[in-house]
């Protein structure tokens, strides 16, 4: 089973090349090979959209300054008696950011092309390690394999990384929205991108009916019962993280 049958055959679905990856002895890398392709490949259109952006003049200062006081700015959880401080921090921090943002740079324009690709490369080589590809494999994984095995199913953690890094296959197809954003903020025309929502939506779609397959041919179970792990998993994901955000936030009010 090579990699392109491998990238093909997670794709389509295909029953076959789910099976014969899970009676594999190295499943957990042959499913890793495809989630860093994936990964090289929309991590390199997307640094290419960065690095477009770096080619247009910069916004005017009040714009910039505005958006990062929003962004940094009062949120409904902080106390009312932060929110003054908090404005003041926001403000201060977003003028700090932009006059950093138009100093200099620190070498010559003969090392600004190797300085733009080493940033190239840099997030392109990145991509597949950050939270979209391999922490969700790996932390989804846990809690979505234990719930499974809670369920009845087979909860082999080399089986059920290897099997679910296959729904990062379609990942590799948001080159297209990348491609759009480029094209976008070269010429000015917002319209470009008015397809990217429905396009990630429906890649989201993709990769995770890839994952509930996975999932049940992991577990060695029907996709009914897959459709509820994954589901109970993510809920259970969703709530861990709302209850951390709830304890940083009171402890940010109560404290500070």
């Amino acid at each position: 089973m090579n990699l392109r049958g491998l990238f093909i055959g997670a794709l389509t679905l295909r029953t076959e090349t789910f099976t014969q990856l899970r009676e594999r002895s190295d499943t957990f890398f042959r499913g890793f090979w495809v989630l860093l392709l994936a990964g090289l490949i929309a991590g390199a259109f997307g640094a290419t959209q960065t690095f477009a952006a770096t080619l247009i003049p910069p916004p005017p200062k009040e714009v910039v300054l505005n958006a990062l006081q929003n962004a940094l700015g009062v949120n409904s959880l902080m106390p009312p008696a932060l929110q003054p401080l908090a404005q003041a921090y926001a403000a201060n921090m977003a003028s700090l950011w932009y006059e950093i943002s138009q100093l200099p740079p620190q070498v010559g324009d003969w090392a600004q092309p190797l300085a733009n690709a080493l940033r190239w490369f840099g997030v392109t080589a990145s991509t597949p390690f950050n939270w979209s590809y391999i922490g969700w494999t790996l932390l989804g994984g846990l809690i979505i394999g234990s719930v499974a095995a809670s369920l009845g199913g087979k909860n082999d953690l080399n089986k059920m990384f290897g099997l679910t890094a296959l729904a990062a296959a379609p990942q590799a197809f948001n080159a297209l929205p990348a491609l759009l954003a480029t094209a976008a903020t070269l010429t000015g025309v917002s319209a470009l991108t008015s397809l990217n929502g429905a396009i990630e939506l429906i890649l989201a779609l993709w990769s995770a009916a890839i994952y509930i397959k996975a999932t049940a041919v992991a577990q060695r179970f029907g996709l009914g019962r897959a459709v509820v792990a994954v589901g109970i998993g993510v809920g259970a994901l969703a709530l861990l993280v709302a209850l951390l955000t709830g304890v940083i936030a009171w402890a940010f009010g109560r404290f500070l």
